[in-house]
């Protein structure tokens, strides 16, 4: 598996939200498959699985869609994240994203929890603690730079499941447009834990197939 392929089913999964009247809670189960089955986050020799993301999504040229525009999700209208590429990695206040970026589709991937990988130490929960670990493992950026941040896909032995629920911590909707009760309860909160536990609080549950 390549990230080219990743951008490939970025790119389907765009499109298939383009067809339909509003967004359904498996839009991104596909995709939500792949990163936590496959998925790595390499910071120089460390490799971290993915073991919870939320989906975000919005089409900035249509800003009252019901299917491309998401009240909660950033507006993406600075210049910088504009040249921003799918599958690069995006640091804010709130975490660290993977960037997705088509046509006039920007949104982001929250990563809200990892576990490094042939370890067994516990999973890092909370997107601004799995954000401090991963950025904890680049060591002195005072001598040379290194190519810190990749995104690869490797096959992984293990078998876990897959569920799904609404996103956390949403407060108020950022702007304007798209359907807010649709968003607020959309199930685009994937989580795969080795140790088989649900995040705590949560009552809604999906299992992803």
């Amino acid at each position: 598996m390549e990230t080219s392929d990743f951008k490939k089913l970025v790119s389907k999964t765009i499109n298939r939200l383009q067809e339909l009247e509003t967004p359904p809670d498996n839009l991104f189960d596909e995709l939500a498959k792949l990163i936590l089955e496959k998925g790595l986050l390499s910071v120089n020799e460390v490799k971290f699985r993915f073991r919870e993301i939320e989906f975000y999504l919005n089409n900035v040229k249509d800003k009252k869609s019901e299917t491309g525009f998401d009240p909660f999700a950033h507006v993406h209208d600075d210049e910088r994240l504009k040249k921003t590429t799918t599958g690069s990695f995006r640091p804010h206040y709130s975490g660290l994203d993977i960037a997705i970026r088509e046509g006039d589709f920007f949104g982001g991937i929250l990563i809200r929890g990892v576990e490094k990988e042939a370890t067994t130490e516990k999973p890092y929960q909370g997107p601004l603690v799995a954000m401090c670990v991963v950025l904890s493992e680049i060591g002195d950026l005072t001598s040379e730079i290194p190519d810190f941040f990749r995104l690869t896909f490797e096959s992984n032995n293990e078998s876990l499941e897959i569920k799904a629920t609404k996103r956390i911590g949403l407060g108020t909707e950022r702007h304007s447009g798209g359907n807010l009760d649709n968003y607020r309860n959309i199930q685009w909160r994937y989580y795969s834990y080795r140790n088989g536990k649900d995040p705590k609080g949560i009552k809604d549950i999906r299992e992803v197939k």
